[in-house]
C-alpha cells in the first residue's frame, strides 16, 4: 500500500501541468522572514521546481516587488507563481495587496496561486477580493482545504484542491528512526503570534512550550546575516540587475536551508510533537515523528488535517 506522504507529494505534480512554458516562469512573494513554516513551503517550492525542470527567470518578495521592473520579464507565455501558505485574506494585507497588483497588471498571463488557506474577517474585504479576481480569466487558485475552496470558487472558475508545497520535501528531509529506547520526550510546540489560541488546558502544568523563535536560538552572526540579506534584496531592487537578483536569492535560499536544518535537528530530539502550528504538524509528518495537531484561531489546522494527513 502506498504511503500517504508519497501520495501527497505526488498530488503536487498536477501543478507542473498548469505551467505554459517551464522556461518562462516568475515566482513572487518569497517569504523574507524566519517563520520556519513559510521557509518549509519555500524549500518545498524550490524543490518542486528542481524536480520538474522548471526554470525561474525572476524571483521577488514584498521587499523588492516592483511592477514596472517585473513587466520587463513578461511575455505572452509567462506563468506567474505566487507563493503559497496561509496569508490569503485580510490578516496579512501586504501579501494580499501584492497579489492584487499582479492580478490587475497581468490580465492576459496565467497566474497560479500555490496552495493557500483563506480567511477573511471582514465581508467587505472579501467582496473587494471577489471583484478583483473575477476579472481575471487565467487565474488558477489552489486551496489547501474545503473552506478555502468554497471561497476561491467565488473568485475563479479554476480552483483546485491541493496539499501544501512542503510535502515536496518528503524523502528529502530525514526520517526519525524507530528506536526501542523511547524516552517519551514531548515537545509542546505552540504559536505565540496573531493566530494563537489558548491550549493551556491541554498542556501539563510543568511543561514548557516553544515556538519557532524560541525553538531555534539564532546566533548574533545569524541575525547579522539575515539583516544583510534583506539589505541586499532592497539594494538589488534599486539597481535592477538580474544577475544580482539571482545571486541574492540564492544566498537567501541557502540561509533558509540553514534555519530549516536547525528546526529539523530540534524536532528529531523529540519522540512526540503536540502543536497548533500547521507546519509543526507537517514537519513532524515529513520526519515521521508521532504528533498531535491542535487548531489555530480560525480552523486552518484541523481543516487541513481532516482533508490530507488524517490516518485513514
Amino acid at each position: 500500500m502506498e504511503n500517504n506522504l508519497t501520495i501527497l507529494k505526488d498530488h503536487l505534480n498536477k501543478i507542473a501541468d498548469l505551467i505554459i512554458n517551464k522556461n518562462d516562469v516568475i515566482y513572487v512573494d518569497i517569504p523574507i522572514h524566519t517563520n520556519v513554516g513559510d521557509l518549509l513551503i519555500y524549500y518545498g517550492t524550490e524543490q518542486f521546481f528542481l524536480n520538474h525542470d522548471i526554470n525561474i527567470k525572476l524571483r521577488m518578495s514584498v521587499i523588492d516587488f516592483n511592477i514596472s521592473y517585473l513587466k520587463k520579464f513578461i511575455s505572452p507565455e509567462t506563468t506567474i507563481l505566487c507563493h503559497g501558505g496561509g496569508n490569503f485574506g485580510d490578516i496579512y494585507e501586504i501579501h494580499q495587496n501584492l497579489r492584487y497588483d499582479i492580478i490587475n497588471n497581468f490580465k492576459k498571463n496565467r497566474i497560479i496561486l500555490l496552495p493557500q488557506t483563506v480567511f477573511f474577517k471582514n465581508n467587505n474585504n472579501l467582496n473587494n477580493c471577489i471583484n478583483i479576481y473575477s476579472n481575471h480569466s487565467q487565474c488558477y487558485l489552489l486551496a489547501r482545504d474545503i473552506n478555502s475552496q468554497l471561497v476561491f470558487e467565488q473568485l475563479s472558475k479554476k480552483v483546485i484542491l491541493s496539499p501544501d508545497m512542503a510535502h515536496e520535501l518528503y524523502n528529502v528531509l530525514p526520517h526519525k528512526k524507530n528506536n526501542s529506547h523511547l524516552t517519551n520526550n514531548v515537545l509542546y510546540f505552540i504559536r505565540n503570534d496573531i493566530e494563537k489560541v489558548d491550549h493551556s488546558d491541554l498542556i501539563p502544568i510543568d511543561s514548557q512550550t516553544k515556538d519557532w523563535d524560541t525553538l531555534i536560538k539564532r546566533s548574533y552572526l545569524s541575525k547579522k546575516i539575515f539583516k544583510t540579506l534583506k539589505i541586499l534584496i532592497k539594494f538589488s531592487k534599486l539597481l535592477k540587475i538580474k544577475s544580482l537578483n539571482n545571486l541574492v536569492y540564492n544566498l537567501y535560499f541557502q540561509y533558509s536551508l540553514h534555519i530549516i536544518k536547525q528546526a529539523v535537528n530540534k524536532f528529531m530530539q523529540y519522540d512526540k510533537i503536540v502543536t497548533n502550528r500547521l507546519h509543526g504538524h507537517i514537519l513532524s509528518e515529513l520526519l515521521e515523528i508521532e504528533n498531535k495537531i491542535l487548531d489555530n484561531s480560525y480552523g486552518k489546522n484541523i481543516s487541513y488535517y481532516k482533508l490530507w494527513t488524517k490516518k485513514k
